[in-house]
């Protein structure tokens, strides 16, 4: 009886010893399923932190900031003038810069030249009603006595400046003053004779080597009358 004990419990504590390896071999399938379950998960993850990061990138592509503009060269930058801090002043162009910019002040010099210039310039000193044009050739003008009384005579030939008179009206004694008679270069040019006439007298001079002669006097304590300027022999 003591052997056959024996034997039944050396069987029974072989089949509890592979129930445990049973169980263990159930715990280690446990393990390789929780296992799988867990690198299942990683990758996952990863997956996503990879898609966010190309996400990232892209959006940060198209609202990156904008590329740098190219700086000019060297080159390009001695060619350019250099405005003044002044306004209306440019310092000079350096070499190989373009001289249009001098163009219009040379046009200008000839327009001005072309329409009387410094005459002009001395004519326009005075207010409108103080100048009176006279054209070569024109008889009985007549015109409105300025109330300062001064008078400049715009005298023109063939609608061409040739010079100017500035008179001094003294009407209370009917007499006239030469102030100055200009060219048509503003060279001062003195008169035949003197330089104070009374009303109706013709004084005369010399521009560009033609003899003139104007005859001018008081129309009426308003208005004055005149001749007008005329080549004389």
């Amino acid at each position: 009886m003591d052997k056959q004990a024996q034997e039944n419990s050396k069987v029974e504590f072989g089949q509890s010893g592979q129930k445990i390896e049973g169980n263990q071999i159930n715990i280690a399938g446990g393990v390789t399923v929780q296992s799988r379950t867990l690198y299942g998960f990683m990758f996952g993850v990863l997956a996503l932190v990879a898609l966010v990061v190309i996400a990232l990138t892209t959006w940060g592509d198209r609202n990156g900031t904008p590329a740098a503009e190219t700086t000019p060269s060297a080159a390009d930058a001695t060619r350019a003038p250099v405005l003044s801090a002044t306004p209306g002043l440019e310092t000079a162009p350096t070499i190989g810069a373009s001289t249009d910019s001098a163009t219009p002040a040379a046009d200008a010099s000839v327009s001005e030249k072309a329409e009387g210039g410094c005459l002009a310039a001395y004519r326009d000193k005075f207010p409108a009603e103080n100048v009176w044009e006279m054209e070569e050739g024109l008889r009985d003008l007549n015109w409105r006595r300025p109330d300062d009384d001064v008078l400049i005579l715009w005298l023109t030939e063939k609608r061409q400046p040739i010079g100017l008179v500035h008179l001094l009206l003294f009407p209370e004694a009917k007499n006239f003053k030469i102030e100055t008679i200009l060219d048509a270069a503003c060279q001062p040019v003195a008169p035949r004779g003197r330089d104070t006439f009374v009303s109706w007298d013709v004084f005369e001079f010399d521009l560009a080597d033609v003899h003139y002669g104007i005859r001018v006097g008081y129309y009426s304590d308003s208005s004055l009358r005149s001749g007008g300027l005329r080549h004389m022999e």
